[in-house]
């Protein structure tokens, strides 16, 4: 698929004529619609973002990457709740992936700042050079800093 590779070479804006022409011909494309969804949160497009993933997430709800996207999306729209909600479901099944980060971020948009250091925490004992692993322990330390004040 010309697009994920159009994506994965951050070319953005033909990744993404790509991907929503494949996403049209195909509506129950699920990888199309989860990689527009990846891009559109790449570009701060939540609402958009949050449109597609949701059609991915309908499409293959057990999938992690489908989970980590969507949750990424209600994030990214401050849906905060309904973002714990998708990551702690999927976290049953899928320990150690980046579903942790997305849980903390949906922990720090709630207040919840304990939970989500613990959270990270949990991600960098899985991975701890993982793809998220900058993210985690830059997170962690905000959450320090803002503790020691």
């Amino acid at each position: 698929m010309s697009g994920f590779i159009q994506l994965n070479t951050n070319q953005l804006s033909s990744a993404e004529l790509s991907l929503q022409a494949a996403a049209k011909s195909d509506p129950t494309f699920a990888l199309a619609f989860l990689l527009l969804g990846e891009l559109y949160s790449r570009e701060l497009r939540f609402d958009d973002a949050l449109a597609v993933s949701q059609r991915a997430f309908q499409l293959v709800p057990n999938d992690w990457n489908t989970q980590y996207q969507f949750c990424r999306a209600l994030i990214g729209t401050h849906q905060y709740a309904p973002a714990l909600r998708v990551s702690e479901a999927a976290l049953r099944a899928n320990r150690g992936t980046l579903l942790h980060i997305a849980r903390a971020h949906a922990l720090l948009g709630l207040g919840r700042y304990t939970e989500a250091a613990t959270e990270l925490r949990t991600y960098l004992h899985y991975q701890p050079t993982g793809e998220g692993a900058e993210d985690a322990h830059d997170l962690l330390a905000k959450i320090q800093n803002t503790a020691q004040k």
